[in-house]
């Protein structure tokens, strides 16, 4: 076998992503709990996401912000509900709308919960959507963002049909200066912590 190639960006964003993570795991759990309350409510009352007639959203892991009270309200504020379903054959993410977040999702790929097929209906058209959460690892003020390594919301996010929405919800210890970027890794409009709201021109 031959050698791997050096890659200098993807060995910096290795590096810095488990920096980054780091200091979100040593979050304490009230801390976070306290933190993640607070960006709900700031998420709901969001103009874009309170108006949005459609939301994607996805299930929060380990010490990232919750997404659960999120979620829940937008359901009973009548949103449709989108979350994604790892595609694991075709490396992508697979939206099905979600109406009951009990019953409708199970542990997946890496354990996150998502929708279950058999319960829950596929969206193929994403021009419908008015208003996407998007997790990641790390963001700067002007709104780049760095994910897990898979590459799969960038893929997802690329050509995006429809108004500028992409929206990250982040602990302040997840903001950094500058980040090593690839020419597919797709910006935010706005990153939201608790005590500051970074936006970028569309």
């Amino acid at each position: 076998m031959g050698a791997t190639t050096p890659d200098p960006t993807r060995d910096a964003k290795r590096a810095l992503r488990a920096q980054v993570l780091a200091a979100r795991d040593a979050l304490p759990a009230a801390e976070r709990a306290a933190a993640s309350l607070q960006l709900t409510d700031q998420a709901l009352g969001h103009p874009v996401l309170a108006t949005a007639g459609t939301v994607l959203g996805y299930a929060s892991i380990g010490s990232e912000v919750e997404t659960a009270a999120l979620l829940s309200a937008c359901l009973r504020r009548g949103q449709r509900l989108l979350l994604p379903r790892v595609n694991r054959a075709l490396r992508c993410l697979d939206l099905y709308f979600v109406r009951d977040l009990s019953a409708d999702l199970a542990p997946g790929t890496w354990d996150i919960r998502e929708p279950r097929p058999e319960r829950c209906e596929q969206l193929h058209e994403r021009a419908a959507i008015d208003a996407v959460i998007v997790p990641g690892a790390a963001f700067t003020p002007d709104c780049a963002r760095m994910g897990y390594g898979g590459g799969f919301y960038d893929r997802l996010l690329a050509q995006w049909p429809g108004r500028n929405c992409f929206i990250a919800l982040a602990f302040d210890v997840q903001i950094v200066e500058a980040l090593p970027l690839n020419d597919t890794d797709v910006l935010m409009h706005e990153v939201i912590t608790p005590t500051r709201v970074f936006s970028r021109a569309s």
